[in-house]
This record gives structure tokens, sequence and C-alpha cells, in this order.
């Protein structure tokens, strides 16, 4: 069994094909299970096969932002990622499953890619002109033989741009 309480667990190096298996986890109030952020490579997603999950209020599995990017800055930079937003005045988001957030006039969004029934693939980065853009999502699968109770979080959105725009 494994409990998270006012802690956080950062899973590295944990791929797609291989998974860690657990009787239950419980993540109590305070606690954070995410993985390590993928910047320019995917590195880490969460892969946990588990007969039951508890989040409780408090608690949260997180890997919001932990996709293709980092806190980069600068002009006329293309996001990271196969769907990396592109560039222009304001940018555009990055894509996965679905279309990103577009400017007018940037020219409209990349390519999606990846499965928006079974996602395993980390969100892109949004397209940045002046300033920072926005990471793409992380990668949260967990298959669940028995009760999940979630009355905390499970978020595996983009990062919002400092503006609050998602990525």
């Amino acid at each position: 069994d494994l409990v998270v309480e006012n802690a956080t667990l950062e899973f590295r190096n944990q791929r797609t094909g291989t998974s860690a298996a657990f009787n239950s986890m419980e993540v109590r109030s305070g606690g954070v299970v995410t993985h390590a952020v993928a910047a320019a490579s995917p590195v880490s997603i969460i892969n946990l096969q588990l007969a039951n999950l508890t989040v409780a209020s408090g608690g949260r599995i997180d890997v919001l932002g932990r996709g293709y990017g980092t806190p980069a800055s600068g002009s006329g930079a293309t996001g990271y990622g196969p769907g990396g937003g592109y560039v222009g005045t304001g940018g555009s988001g990055g894509t996965h499953g679905g279309l990103g957030g577009g400017v007018s006039n940037v020219g409209g969004n990349p390519d999606t890619y990846g499965s928006i029934n079974q996602p395993i693939t980390h969100g892109s980065q949004g397209g940045k002109w002046n300033g920072s853009a926005g990471s793409g999502g992380g990668v949260a699968k967990l298959a669940i033989s028995g009760v999940a109770l979630v009355n905390g979080q499970i978020t595996a959105a983009g990062a919002g741009m400092p503006s609050g725009q998602q990525s």
C-alpha cells in the first residue's frame, strides 16, 4: 500500500510501457502525486496499476503543465512537442488530442496527435512571440481494478501563460 500525505511523490523515468503496481494508493490532504517535467523531451509519466485508489479532499494527482515546454521566453519560437504552437503576434496554443487556442493572425493551429479517448502522450507547448508560452499537460494513466474514490483533484491540463491563457 502507498500513502502520500503532506508530501510530493514525483515519478521519474517511468515510461508508457512500464507501470508500478500497488494494492492501494491513498493520497491524503497535502499529498501530491506527479511526474517529472517533460521540457523538450518527455522523460516520465504516471502509469499505475491499482486495486483501489483514494484521493482525499486536499490531495492531488497533478500533472498540470508537466508536458512539453519550459518557462522559456523570447521572441518567435515555436513550442516544444509534436503539436507545438505557432509563433505570431500573440502565439497559438499547443495541440494534443484537440486543437489548442488560436489567434487569428497566426494562421491556425498545428495538427493534433495522440488519442483523445486514451491519451498516453504529453501535451505540446504553446507558441510564443514576446514573453513565455504555457506548457502542455502531463500524463497520468491509472488502471484501477477495484474502487476509485476521488474527493480531491486529478488534473492533467496545460499550464497557463502569464496572462492566464491555457496552453
